[in-house]
């Protein structure tokens, strides 16, 4: 009798960050980083050219607005920096920046979007 040496084929023992789920899911989380950090982006251009424009003493708050508004960014797009850069060495890590950077990004637009349109 004898018995194979291979195991069987199953997707048990691929490693972690192969799958075709964390790889689309990875993809999504980068997309929604870049995509809303564009959209806010062009936010804190606008904050600043009102600010610029503005004649009035409350001018500094457009600034101050701008620099909040760049802040979390700024962390979104370093988080999925990272999170590209620790991809080969440790998917798992990397999926999770990168998903907690398109979760504050989210987190940040919805907020946007409150202000802007109140109830």
């Amino acid at each position: 009798m004898s018995s194979p040496t291979t195991p069987a084929p199953t997707s048990y023992g691929a490693p972690p960050g192969r799958s075709p789920r964390a790889r689309t899911a990875y993809r999504v989380a980068t997309r929604v980083v870049l995509g809303l950090s564009a959209l806010a982006l062009v936010g804190v251009v606008a904050l600043c050219v009102a600010g610029a424009t503005d004649p009035s003493e409350y001018a500094d708050f457009y600034y101050l607005f701008a620099v909040l508004l760049a802040a979390p960014v700024l962390l979104a797009l370093a988080l999925t920096w990272a999170a590209r850069r620790l991809r080969p060495r440790a998917p798992r890590v990397s999926l999770v920046l990168a998903c907690v950077a398109a979760a504050g990004m989210t987190w940040l637009a919805f907020g946007a979007l409150a202000v802007l349109w109140p109830m």
